[in-house]
């Protein structure tokens, strides 16, 4: 049933990355993707805590509580317009969901994007068996 989870989340990560960024509602589908990413890195502790990993169980806990910090980012996103980091310092939001200049970066889209393609790359290897 886990995997079912990771593979709703992998598929929402990938949608979200897919949907032009012109659409706000790439922040939705990307904030949902991240919570239901987080269900599943708050299962993991307990396949750790079995055999006394208790370091990984640590390291799982943080990553559910990142993930769901990204979806809090990005459901934000939604509601009030992208936030763009300008010159490294400045961060404002965006009543337009495209990027209104070209020096601002839009960093929950590429996170977004960047673990959709690492999910799509290492997760059909770990699990299932060879």
């Amino acid at each position: 049933m886990i995997e079912s989870v990771l593979w709703l989340a992998v598929g929402l990560m990938v949608a979200s990355s897919i949907i032009p960024s012109t659409f706000r509602v790439r922040k939705l589908v990307g904030g949902i993707g991240w919570c239901v990413f987080s269900i599943h890195w708050s299962y993991q502790p307990l396949h750790y805590l079995k055999v006394l990993d208790y370091a990984n169980v640590f390291l799982t806990i943080a990553v559910a509580l990142l993930c769901l910090l990204v979806a809090y980012i990005m459901f934000r996103e939604y509601r009030e317009g992208p936030l763009h980091i300008k010159n490294n310092r400045e961060v404002l939001h965006s009543k337009f969901s495209a990027q209104g200049e070209g020096d601002s970066l839009d960093i929950t889209s590429m996170l977004t994007s960047a673990s959709a393609l690492g999910a799509l790359v290492y997760f059909p290897f770990a699990n299932f068996p060879l």
